[in-house]
C-alpha cells in the first residue's frame, strides 16, 4: 500500500509504503508519480519505507527498476527505511541506481532525517489523489 503527499512551498513529492511492499506497489507509485509530475514539474523526492514490514520485490526487479532513467532527473531523492527488509532493499536500490550512474540518491533511517538532507524546515506535506 502507498500514499502520496506534497510539500508546495519546498517542491519535494513524499511517497509512503507501509505493509508489504510488492512490485505492484512500486509501478502503481511509478504511474501516479509520473501523472504528478505532469502536473507539478520537477520535485525532489523522499520515499519513506519506514513502515514497511516485508519486501516482496525480486531482487532483479529491484536492479532494473534503479537502471531506468530518474522520473525527475536532477532533483535529489532520498529514501528512508528502518526495518532489516526495507534496509535490503533501500541498500540493493541504491548501489544498482549508482552502478549505472545515478546522483544524488541517498539512504536514511528517518523522514526527520529525510528533510534535513533537503534543508526542510517545518515541512507541510499534502495529501494527494491518487489515480
Amino acid at each position: 500500500m502507498f500514499a502520496l503527499f506534497l510539500e508546495p512551498a519546498h517542491r519535494v513529492l513524499l511517497s509512503c509504503f507501509s505493509g508489504t511492499f510488492t512490485a505492484g506497489d512500486l509501478a502503481r507509485c511509478d504511474r501516479a508519480v509520473i501523472l504528478t509530475l505532469g502536473r507539478t514539474g520537477p520535485v525532489r523526492g523522499i520515499i519513506d519505507l519506514s513502515n514497511v514490514e516485508k519486501v516482496e520485490i525480486p531482487p532483479e526487479r529491484i536492479r532494473e527498476r534503479a537502471r531506468q532513467p530518474p522520473m525527475a532527473a536532477g532533483q535529489a531523492r532520498i529514501l528512508v527505511a528502518q526495518s532489516p527488509a526495507a534496509l535490503q532493499f533501500a541498500r540493493l536500490y541504491a548501489t544498482a541506481y549508482g552502478e549505472f550512474g545515478g546522483v544524488g540518491l541517498h539512504v536514511v533511517g528517518t523522514r526527520e532525517d529525510a528533510c534535513r538532507v533537503l534543508g526542510l524546515v517545518d515541512p507541510r506535506f499534502e495529501p494527494l489523489e491518487l489515480p
